[in-house]
Protein backbone atom coordinates (compact mmCIF):
# COMPACT_ATOMS: atom_id res chain seq x y z
CA UNK A 1 0.00 0.00 0.00
CA UNK A 2 1.25 3.54 -1.00
CA UNK A 3 1.35 6.01 2.02
CA UNK A 4 -0.40 8.56 -0.49
CA UNK A 5 -3.70 5.73 -0.62
CA UNK A 6 -6.61 6.73 1.18
CA UNK A 7 -9.96 3.69 1.12
CA UNK A 8 -13.43 4.46 1.07
CA UNK A 9 -14.12 1.49 3.69
CA UNK A 10 -13.44 0.93 7.38
CA UNK A 11 -12.98 -2.80 8.72
CA UNK A 12 -13.93 -3.44 12.43
CA UNK A 13 -13.68 -7.00 14.27
CA UNK A 14 -17.02 -8.22 15.67
CA UNK A 15 -16.01 -12.32 15.70
CA UNK A 16 -12.77 -13.71 15.35
CA UNK A 17 -14.37 -14.24 11.99
CA UNK A 18 -16.45 -11.84 11.34
CA UNK A 19 -15.85 -8.51 10.33
CA UNK A 20 -17.98 -4.92 9.80
CA UNK A 21 -16.61 -3.09 6.86
CA UNK A 22 -18.54 0.24 6.34
CA UNK A 23 -18.42 2.03 3.24
CA UNK A 24 -18.36 5.53 5.25
CA UNK A 25 -17.38 7.56 1.88
CA UNK A 26 -19.64 6.59 -0.99
CA UNK A 27 -21.29 9.00 -3.79
CA UNK A 28 -25.03 8.58 -2.34
CA UNK A 29 -23.92 9.31 1.39
CA UNK A 30 -25.92 6.10 2.62
CA UNK A 31 -22.48 4.50 5.29
CA UNK A 32 -23.88 0.81 3.92
CA UNK A 33 -22.68 -1.79 6.53
CA UNK A 34 -20.77 -4.88 4.48
CA UNK A 35 -20.35 -7.96 6.52
CA UNK A 36 -17.31 -10.45 5.46
CA UNK A 37 -17.41 -13.78 7.84
CA UNK A 38 -13.48 -15.21 7.02
CA UNK A 39 -13.06 -18.68 6.64
CA UNK A 40 -10.04 -20.74 5.84
CA UNK A 41 -10.71 -21.57 2.78
CA UNK A 42 -13.73 -18.95 1.75
CA UNK A 43 -14.84 -15.98 2.61
CA UNK A 44 -18.41 -15.00 2.62
CA UNK A 45 -19.63 -10.98 1.64
CA UNK A 46 -22.89 -9.82 2.60
CA UNK A 47 -24.14 -7.28 0.98
CA UNK A 48 -21.41 -5.44 -0.94
CA UNK A 49 -22.02 -1.41 -0.79
CA UNK A 50 -23.37 1.33 -3.27
CA UNK A 51 -20.14 0.76 -5.67
CA UNK A 52 -17.17 1.89 -4.98
CA UNK A 53 -17.19 5.75 -6.19
CA UNK A 54 -16.70 8.78 -3.94
CA UNK A 55 -17.51 12.11 -3.14
CA UNK A 56 -13.59 12.59 -2.17
CA UNK A 57 -11.36 12.72 -5.65
CA UNK A 58 -8.40 11.89 -3.34
CA UNK A 59 -10.00 8.36 -2.09
CA UNK A 60 -8.19 6.11 -4.60
CA UNK A 61 -9.15 2.68 -3.05
CA UNK A 62 -12.89 2.47 -3.83
CA UNK A 63 -13.71 -1.50 -4.79
CA UNK A 64 -14.91 -3.31 -1.85
CA UNK A 65 -12.83 -6.25 -3.36
CA UNK A 66 -9.83 -4.25 -3.57
CA UNK A 67 -10.15 -3.34 -0.14
CA UNK A 68 -10.78 -6.55 1.07
CA UNK A 69 -7.57 -8.09 -0.80
CA UNK A 70 -5.06 -5.41 -0.12
CA UNK A 71 -5.92 -2.91 2.50
CA UNK A 72 -4.21 -3.55 6.15
CA UNK A 73 -7.41 -3.80 8.60
CA UNK A 74 -5.80 -3.00 12.12
CA UNK A 75 -8.18 -5.50 13.68
CA UNK A 76 -6.65 -8.46 11.34
CA UNK A 77 -3.50 -7.99 12.97
CA UNK A 78 -2.75 -5.42 9.68
CA UNK A 79 -3.50 -8.13 7.06
CA UNK A 80 -6.15 -7.78 4.58
CA UNK A 81 -9.25 -9.29 5.17
CA UNK A 82 -8.38 -11.83 1.81
CA UNK A 83 -4.88 -10.72 1.34
CA UNK A 84 -4.16 -11.40 -2.49
CA UNK A 85 -7.24 -12.95 -3.16
CA UNK A 86 -6.29 -16.39 -2.06
CA UNK A 87 -10.14 -17.50 -0.64
CA UNK A 88 -12.68 -17.56 -2.63
CA UNK A 89 -15.77 -16.04 -2.07
CA UNK A 90 -19.23 -16.19 -1.76
CA UNK A 91 -21.43 -13.27 -2.04
CA UNK A 92 -25.07 -13.05 0.26
CA UNK A 93 -27.29 -9.92 -0.52
CA UNK A 94 -29.82 -9.20 2.06
CA UNK A 95 -32.57 -7.90 -0.35
CA UNK A 96 -32.38 -5.40 -3.82
CA UNK A 97 -31.55 -2.25 -2.73
CA UNK A 98 -28.36 0.13 -4.34
CA UNK A 99 -26.64 0.32 -1.08
CA UNK A 100 -26.39 -3.39 -1.15
CA UNK A 101 -25.78 -4.76 -4.43
CA UNK A 102 -24.19 -2.26 -6.54
CA UNK A 103 -20.90 -3.78 -6.38
CA UNK A 104 -21.53 -7.65 -6.53
CA UNK A 105 -20.25 -7.88 -10.08
CA UNK A 106 -16.79 -7.00 -8.73
CA UNK A 107 -16.71 -10.84 -7.27
CA UNK A 108 -17.42 -12.50 -10.34
CA UNK A 109 -14.94 -15.12 -11.51
CA UNK A 110 -15.42 -17.34 -14.38
CA UNK A 111 -13.72 -20.87 -14.67
CA UNK A 112 -10.79 -21.02 -17.02
CA UNK A 113 -11.62 -24.14 -20.04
Amino acid sequence: MKISQKTAFRASKITATVFKIVEFDDIFSEHPFIYAKVLSDVIVVIDTGCGGRSNDSRVNVTSLREFIETWPVDDNGRRPLNEGGVRKYVVVCTHCHYDHICKSHAFLTFPVI
